[in-house]
């Protein structure tokens, strides 16, 4: 980032930094700092045009995802969940704004098929649901507790990705319920069925 939006010029705000530094952890981990080589190496090689979207699908569903870890940790770093309203309009920080009761009760948010604006894939409304039901975690449980968790989720969710393109929310939901200390599991529960409402059945780490 190297221009002003708003107020504060981007390099000068330390949870946009923050958020970029979160892309970068999760590239690192995730892709092994080469993005443009897994998009090569999991393109499909035949023109097919089924299998070209489930490829589409799967790589957003990563980028939702990576969108929400990174504006979770702008948030947290910045020990601030509104830190983009220094740089961007109102009708952005608003959207980003991980104090917001963000939810998602349409099933095609989680395939990777949906929002799209102006025909492209939005990552970040499914972002924000993640971010803000982290957020939400973290004020409750210890954002130090969360943060870690969210680390060791990247890297046990990596080789499936990276080998296989291979991505699901509820599987990445019930990941990060599996990294957190024992005692702070049944809050997850309770925040992420709240806010992922069209997950539709209890996530597998939730027990009864």
């Amino acid at each position: 980032p190297n221009e002003m939006l708003d107020e504060l010029p981007l390099p000068m705000n330390y949870g946009i930094i923050a958020h970029e530094t979160a892309h970068r952890l999760f590239n690192d981990i995730v892709y092994e700092r080469d993005f443009i080589g897994f998009l090569m190496q999991h393109f499909p090689k035949e023109n097919d045009p089924a299998q070209i979207s489930a490829f589409e699908r799967a790589t957003n569903r990563q980028l939702a995802f990576n969108e929400g870890m990174s504006d979770y940790f702008g948030a947290y770093l910045a020990n601030d969940p509104t830190f983009m309203r220094f740089s961007f309009p109102a009708d952005i920080t608003q959207r980003r704004d991980l104090t917001t009761h963000h939810q998602v009760t349409e099933a095609t948010w989680l395939t990777g098929a949906e929002p799209m604006i102006s025909d492209s894939y939005d990552p970040y409304q499914l972002g924000m649901v993640y971010a803000s039901s982290l957020w939400r975690l973290g004020e409750q449980e210890g954002h130090q507790i969360v943060a870690q968790a969210l680390i060791e989720s990247e890297r046990a969710l990596a080789p499936a990705i990276r080998e296989h393109n291979q991505f699901e929310h509820r599987e990445a939901l019930n990941t990060i319920i599996s990294q957190l200390p024992s005692t702070s599991r049944d809050r997850a529960c309770h925040i992420f069925h709240d806010q992922f409402i069209a997950l539709g059945t209890p996530l597998e780490e939730c027990h009864p």
